[in-house]
């Protein structure tokens, strides 16, 4: 070990120590116990499941198939992975850790933690403190509304809309900021902090939706139009984790342009995947 080595080691933290261990440890040489781990896959095209290999600790989801009880009002497309936030999808008497990512995992980001190989690079020791989130990529809700880029423009957001988006949220006491949290709904985490989110959306997404009844769809960009308050549902998310003490952990990365052109979102909503 050289000196700089050597004082890298001397004078880190614990929590950096051991992060780095988990990031660099021999794939397939120590295996974490995933016996407390289930990730739901989701998916609206069956297909996208073809692109990851099975695991027992990966449960496939037909999002279409989920049973919403009294949320049934959204179960179509429009209201996308938010609607694993309604359903009662995971055994909390025997799992303390859950998580819902996309079943197009493996196509859409590309670093090489792939989500069927899971048990090499998720660190239930950081999860376990219940203030910690991995995730594929993070953002901020800053993004959303500051910037020539911003997301709500680039949905073609009417002001007045945005502004009352953002009302709805300050009241629940979450303010709009430069904070990066998980986005995209992609998130494996302790199971309390997975019920929150679902506490979340639960006991506000029939107001939110009202909400969405009093804009006008055309006033919005095309290609968004089909699953328009899916996408605000995702800024819901991201505005509720920023208002809570958690860490996100990034673990992909995304090719934006690509996969954020409004071509490609039109022809996913079709089912097609490249």
């Amino acid at each position: 070990m050289d000196d700089k080595n050597h004082q890298w080691c001397k004078n880190t933290t614990a929590e950096k120590r051991s992060e780095y261990y988990y990031k660099n440890k021999p794939k397939n040489l120590i295996k974490t116990d995933m016996s407390k781990v289930c990730v739901a896959s989701l998916g609206h095209c069956k297909s996208q499941f073809e692109t990851i290999e099975k695991r027992d600790y990966l449960i496939n989801i037909y999002l279409q198939d989920l049973d919403l009880k009294k949320f049934s009002k959204f179960q179509n497309n429009q209201y996308s992975e938010t609607r694993a936030y309604l359903a009662d999808i995971f055994d909390y008497d025997k799992f303390d850790y859950v998580g819902v990512t996309t079943a197009s995992w493996n196509i859409k980001y590309y670093s090489e933690n792939k989500i069927d190989e899971l048990e090499d690079w998720i660190d239930l020791r950081a999860l376990n403190k219940k203030n910690t989130i991995l995730c594929a990529t993070t953002s901020s809700t800053l993004t959303w509304t500051e910037g020539k880029n911003s997301v709500m423009g680039w949905l073609g957001t009417p002001k007045k809309a945005e502004e009352e988006v953002i009302k709805f949220h300050q009241k629940l006491g979450m303010e709009v900021s430069s904070r990066e949290v998980a986005n995209h709904n992609q998130i494996i985490c302790h199971k309390e902090i997975y019920k929150g989110i679902e506490s979340h959306f639960r006991e506000n997404i029939f107001e939110y939706s009202k909400l969405f009844d009093t804009f006008r769809l055309s006033d919005f960009s095309e290609f968004s139009r089909n699953r328009l308050f899916g996408f605000f549902c995702e800024f819901s998310t991201m505005m509720f984790l920023s208002s809570q003490n958690i860490v996100s952990k990034p673990k992909e990365k995304c090719d934006n342009k690509h996969w954020f052109q409004a071509k490609k979102i039109g022809e996913r909503d079709k089912g097609i995947y490249t």
